[in-house]
């Protein structure tokens, strides 16, 4: 999977989707233009999460985020 470089929590995404943050495993979240949610271990994961049960996610406990070349 190809991915853009890291960028720091304080940095909002241009676009709408999922991006793959950095925890202590790989983990994908959807962010909507304002907020992240829940999200899973695959991007289609977090696209499933989104759709049937969209939860908040506070960005405080995200560390930094990269975007996805390809789409999920």
């Amino acid at each position: 999977m190809k991915t853009t470089p890291w960028f720091p929590v304080g940095t909002k995404p241009k676009r709408v989707g999922v991006y793959e943050v950095a925890i202590a495993y790989r983990l994908f979240r959807y962010f909507d233009g304002q907020c992240w949610f829940i999200g899973g271990q695959t991007p289609k994961d977090a696209m499933r999460v989104y759709r049937h049960n969209p939860f908040p996610f506070s960005p405080t406990n995200l560390p930094c985020w990269r975007g996805l070349k390809e789409r999920p």
